[in-house]
C-alpha cells in the first residue's frame, strides 16, 4: 500500500542518489523517460518568488553615481586588469565549459540538496547534458534563476518509482550521519551506537566455525571484527554495556557456538586479552582501547595546537588553561566529554624529555624514566619546592651539575642515568613460543596447554561434565595436562625415543609450564619446534584412542612429526 506524501514528509526522509544504480540494467531508458516527462511541466514563478524578487530588488538598488565620482575614487589605484583580461572575463560561459567543470568534480563527492552526486550527471550526460547545460548557462550568463530549474520535478519523479522496473531508490533520514558518524546523539548512547554491535554480529555469524581453525578465528577477530568500532572509538566514548556485549560475541565465536547451545569457555576473556608475551592472545579489551584512542586524540590536540580541531576545542572548552588542566565545563558535547574522560590516562603516560630544563619542576613532574613513579620522591632539600630542572644543570652546555645534583637529591636518585628507556619485563617462555617456525595450529595448541585450557578429564570434572577424572590410557592417575603430555607412562615412551631431544630427562614434573620453561632454557629453537609438534601429536593420539580406540606407536608418531615439520618448512 502506497504511503501518502504528507506521511513521508512527516518522517523527514530525503532523497539520495546511489552510485550503484548506474550499473542497473535499463537505467538509461528509465532516466530518459522520466527526464523528458519532467520537462513538460514547467511551473510558473509563484507569488512567494515574486515577493522575494520585488523585496530584494529594492534592497540592493542604489542611486547610480556619476562617472566623475567613480574616477575620483579609483584614481589612486593602479590598473591590474588589462583589456584582454577584461574581455575574457566578460565572455559568456559555454556548454563545453560546463561539461569540463562537471568532469573535474570527483564522482563520489557529497551530493547536492537534491540527492544527486556528480557520478549521476557524468554517467548520464549523453541523455541530460543538453537540458542541464541550458539551465546552468541561463544562471551563469545572467538570463535566469535557480528557482526555474526542473531538478525538483525530476527528483519527485524518481522518488515515486516502485518495483524492479525502477532504479531501486532508497531514502534515508535527513542529517542522520556525517562522515559515517552520528550527527546527533540522543539520551540513549547505547541505542545510538548499537549498530556497531549489529555489524560485529553480522561478521561473526557469517563465518562458519567448522571451516576455521583456532588460528583462523584469531585472524578473523583481530583483523575484521576488532577493526569495526575503531572509527567511532576515535571520536566517542562507547557505552560499557555495548563493549561488553561485543566482547561476548567475540568469545562465543572463539569458543564455538550454535543456536540455543553454548560451548565451554576454558579461559576468561580478560586473560586472553593480555599480550602474547604475558600468556594471552592479545585480543583488545574494547573499553580500554577506546580510552587509549581518545587519549591519542588529546595528545594530538597538545601536539598540534594550530590545527582547526585544536583551536575550536580550546576556544570553546579551555580558553584560558592548558588542556590537561581543563574542567569538563557546562553544556559540553559528547565529543568533549569523551576526550575529557581520557585525560587521566594521558596524564599517567606523559613523561617530560629533559632539554634545557626551563619548564620541568624537579619535584612533582614526571621526568625520570628509570623510576617506577617517573618522578623524584625524595624530600625537598637545598632548593625551593617549585625549583626547575635548569637549576640542576650547568648554565652552558646543558650538562648536569654533579655537585648540585648530589646536594639536592638522595644518593639513589643522584646516581640514576637520566637518559634511557623504561625497562620492560618480558616472559621469555611466551616470547619463544610465538617465534617458533611451526604451523599456527601447533602454537595455538601449546598456548592452550600451557594455560591449562584443554578439555582434560580433570577440567571436565571441575565443570561437572564427567564424573571420573582418571586418564583414559593408563587409568591410574588423574588426567591433568601435565600428566597427559609429559609424565604418563604412555607419554614417557614417546619422549624416551632415540630421536627425542629430551630423552634423558626425568618425567616427574606435573606442571607443564615448568617443563616448558626448562626446555626454553636448555634447547635450541629447532629442538623446541620439534618438541612443540610432538606435544600436539601426543594429545591427538590421546583423542584418537578415546574416540576411535586406536593407539599409535611412538616410532610412527615421531615419523609423522618429522614429515609435518619438513612439509611446513618447505612450503
Amino acid at each position: 500500500m502506497k504511503e501518502s506524501s504528507a506521511k513521508k514528509a512527516r518522517r523527514g526522509f530525503s532523497f539520495k542518489f546511489e552510485a550503484s544504480w548506474l550499473k542497473e540494467e535499463g537505467f538509461g531508458d528509465v532516466l530518459k523517460q522520466y527526464w523528458d516527462e519532467s520537462q513538460k511541466h514547467n511551473d510558473p514563478v509563484g507569488d512567494i518568488e515574486k515577493a522575494f524578487e520585488s523585496h530584494y530588488s529594492g534592497v540592493y538598488k542604489t542611486v547610480e553615481p556619476r562617472r566623475e565620482e567613480i574616477d575620483s575614487c579609483l584614481g589612486a589605484m593602479g590598473r591590474r586588469v588589462s583589456d584582454s583580461m577584461n574581455e575574457k572575463l566578460q565572455k559568456e560561459f559555454t556548454k563545453a565549459e560546463v561539461e569540463m567543470a562537471l568532469k573535474m568534480i570527483g564522482p563520489l563527492k557529497s551530493p547536492g540538496l537534491d540527492g544527486f552526486g556528480a557520478n549521476f550527471f557524468q554517467q548520464s550526460w549523453s541523455i541530460i547534458g543538453d537540458d542541464m547545460s541550458e539551465a546552468a548557462l541561463k544562471v551563469l550568463n545572467g538570463d535566469g534563476g535557480l528557482i526555474g530549474l526542473n531538478g525538483g520535478k525530476f527528483v519527485v519523479s524518481l522518488r515515486g518509482m516502485k518495483g524492479p522496473q525502477g532504479l531501486g531508490a532508497r531514502v534515508q533520514s535527513d542529517c542522520k550521519k556525517y562522515l559515517g558518524l552520528p550527527a546527533m546523539v540522543g539520551m540513549s548512547k547505547y541505542n545510538t551506537f548499537r549498530g556497531i554491535k549489529d555489524r560485529v554480529w553480522e561478521k561473526v555469524y557469517n563465518w562458519k566455525n567448522k571451516f576455521l581453525s583456532p588460528a583462523g578465528k584469531e585472524i578473523v577477530l583481530k583483523v575484521v571484527v576488532q577493526a569495526i568500532p575503531n572509527y567511532h572509538m576515535n571520536v566517542f566514548k562507547l557505552p560499557k554495556r555495548l563493549c561488553n556485549e561485543m566482547f561476548a560475541l567475540m568469545a562465543r565465536f572463539w569458543w564455538g557456538f550454535k543456536k540455543n547451545y553454548k560451548n565451554i569457555q576454558w579461559c576468561s576473556w580478560s586473560k586472553m586479552g593480555r599480550s602474547k608475551n604475558e600468556g594471552g592472545l592479545g585480543f583488545r579489551e574494547f573499553d580500554s582501547f577506546n580510552n587509549a584512542l581518545l587519549a591519542k586524540q588529546c595528545w594530538r590536540v597538545l601536539k598540534f595546537p594550530q590545527s582547526m580541531a585544536s583551536v575550536v576545542l580550546k576556544e570553546k572548552y579551555f580558553r584560558y588553561v592548558d588542556m590537561l588542566k581543563a574542567n569538563i565545563g557546562q553544556r559540553r558535547s559528547l565529543i568533549w566529554r569523551s576526550l575529557w574522560g581520557s585525560l587521566n590516562l594521558l596524564r599517567k603516560g606523559l613523561l617530560w624529555r629533559v632539554g634545557n630544563g626551563h619548564n620541568i619542576r624537579i619535584w612533582g613532574d614526571k621526568w625520570v624514566p628509570r623510576l617506577f613513579s617517573y618522578s623524584i620522591q625524595s624530600p625537598v632539600k637545598g632548593l625551593h619546592a617549585d625549583a626547575k630542572m635548569r637549576e640542576l644543570m650547568v648554565e652552558e652546555g646543558g650538562e648536569w651539575n654533579e655537585e648540585v645534583v648530589r646536594n639536592t637529591l638522595n644518593e639513589e636518585n643522584a646516581n640514576l642515568e637520566i637518559k634511557g628507556d623504561v625497562s620492560e619485563r618480558k616472559d621469555e617462555e611466551w616470547k619463544v613460543l610465538w617465534q617458533l617456525k611451526v604451523p599456527r595450529v601447533v602454537k595455538m595448541f601449546l598456548w592452550k596447554a600451557l594455560i591449562d585450557s584443554l578439555p582434560t578429564r580433570k577440567n571436565l570434572v571441575k565443570r561437572r561434565i564427567v564424573v571420573k577424572s582418571c586418564y583414559p590410557i593408563c587409568e591410574s592417575e588423574e588426567e591433568s595436562i601435565g600428566h597427559a603430555i609429559w609424565n604418563c607412562v604412555s607419554a614417557s615412551d614417546v619422549w624416551n625415543e632415540i630421536e627425542s631431544p629430551v630423552q634423558k630427562w626425568g618425567c616427574t614434573e606435573w606442571d607443564l609450564f615448568v617443563v616448558w620453561a626448562k626446555m626454553v632454557e636448555n634447547l635450541s629453537q629447532e629442538q623446541l619446534e620439534f618438541v612443540a609438534t610432538v606435544m600436539r601429536k601426543i594429545w591427538l593420539r590421546r583423542n584418537q584412542f578415546v574416540f576411535e580406540n586406536v593407539f599409535i606407536d611412538p616410532k610412527i608418531l615421531f615419523k609423522q612429526v618429522v614429515d609435518s615439520l619438513v612439509e611446513f618448512q618447505l612450503a
